[in-house]
């Protein structure tokens, strides 16, 4: 099947990334997920990935991600500390780090005051 192009890893690594995407889930999520596959990418050939799918500011897409999943599952997140914490538990478990998460609830709680 290889040889005749019907079974490839690459073809798989680029619908797999592109499916991850849109469930909106981090890098590290996506990456694992290819692991768990036997699919061990570099950091540049993930990010190679990344900008066939349009991504060219990984940092600044996954910021964008995190606010906007916020805002859907968690409005109420600036004003109580508990939904806070309940919403960054959220985001490590899809995948995202921890110093994104950080600076996502840092610059939303600017744009609010």
């Amino acid at each position: 099947l290889t040889r005749s192009g019907m079974l490839s890893d690459e073809r798989y690594t680029k619908m797999m990334v592109r499916h991850q995407l849109g469930r909106k889930l981090g890098f590290r999520a996506i990456s694992q997920k290819l692991k768990q596959k036997g699919i061990k990418l570099t950091s540049a050939q993930f990010q190679q990935y990344l900008e066939n799918e349009g991504i060219t500011d990984s940092k600044q897409h996954e910021l964008s991600q995190i606010q906007t999943l916020l805002a859907r599952k968690y409005p109420g997140y600036r004003e109580d500390q508990k939904i806070k914490t309940r919403a960054f538990g959220f985001l490590v478990r899809r995948g995202f780090s921890v110093d994104q998460i950080t600076k996502a609830l840092k610059l939303s709680l600017e744009i609010q005051d």
